[in-house]
């Protein structure tokens, strides 16, 4: 498995202009994942778990039991309830991606919000996915493929020519991970477009190692560096992570953000681990980003 995956994007224009980043980090034109030319010798666990259980799984056609014509006409809602995003984490779970974005679409023309989707609905049922894994209702395997076609969905959404991205950038950057080690990632990714919506640029990655954090951090100039987590195990590697962060960052006033089911559970930990502050959500994450780094609000 490459040590890290890295998107860059940039407000402006949705795109990134064909260039190298730190190490060698070839930050593509077409916003896809890339990675660093460092292939390591041992695959992870989940490398495991996606090679024997999952790609087999998605290679198998299923029947399935629900079509896509069964969510055509779904009832008129600005909001979602938890019923709802239940149902919606069952689709996922056990439909392929087009008939669960077939729902989101359908509830779309009847007139909600983007921005309600990703909040209301997409992010709870991340949420929901790693309370069924905690219950042990699913297997690892199940929370693995739920996620990545949450991600897929959320890609599908938000392509890089999306004609709602505000076109006046905010003049920050932001560097958005997972803690390293961590594998749910969806979080950070969904924060990430509505930073990106907001105008900010935003480098966003994935990484094996805090050592390839710390050196990311020194070499590139970040106004916010973003961190989301749901796992308790994390909380002292985390706090490490932000006291050199704040040692070695390029940007001397760097502030950092943190994120994540531990945080909403108990917000005193936010303290403890040395950040800045932290967000129930992705707009209130830039709305606090917004404020620590003096951005006027936008009309």
């Amino acid at each position: 498995m490459a040590s890290l995956m890295l998107r860059d994007t940039t407000a402006e224009d949705g795109r990134n202009e064909g260039r190298y980043g730190p190490g060698g980090i070839a930050i593509h034109r077409d916003r896809r994942f890339v990675t660093t030319s460092k292939i390591g010798a041992q695959k992870s666990r989940l490398d495991l778990v996606i090679e024997a259980e999952i790609i087999p799984r998605l290679m198998v056609a299923h029947s399935v039991s629900i079509g896509i014509e069964a969510y055509q006409d779904p009832p008129l809602a600005t909001t979602l309830d938890e019923s709802e995003v239940k149902e919606f984490c069952q689709l996922i779970l056990k439909q392929e991606v087009p008939v669960a974005f077939s729902y989101i679409e359908a509830i779309q023309s009847q007139g909600m919000k983007l921005e309600t989707v990703f909040l209301d609905l997409l992010a709870p049922a991340a949420r929901n996915l790693g309370a069924l894994w905690e219950d042990d209702l699913v297997s690892f395997a199940d929370v693995t493929v739920g996620l990545s076609r949450l991600q897929q969905i959320l890609r599908e959404l938000s392509p890089g020519t999306d004609t709602t991205l505000d076109e006046i950038s905010v003049g920050h950057r932001a560097l958005l991970a997972s803690v390293p080690g961590d594998q749910h990632t969806f979080g950070v990714f969904m924060v990430e477009e509505f930073f990106r919506r907001g105008g900010w640029d935003v480098v966003t990655c994935v990484m094996e190692s805090s050592e390839e954090l710390l050196e990311l951090a020194s070499m590139e100039e970040f106004s916010i560096i973003g961190f989301s987590t749901g796992r308790d195990d994390l909380l002292d590697q985390l706090a490490s992570d932000v006291r050199n962060l704040y040692r070695v960052s390029k940007n001397r006033n760097v502030r950092i953000l943190v994120g994540g089911r531990c945080f909403r559970d108990d917000p005193v930990l936010v303290k403890k681990i040395g950040a800045d502050g932290t967000a129930s959500d992705g707009k209130e994450a830039v709305d606090i980003a917004n404020a620590l780094c003096g951005v006027a609000m936008r009309g």
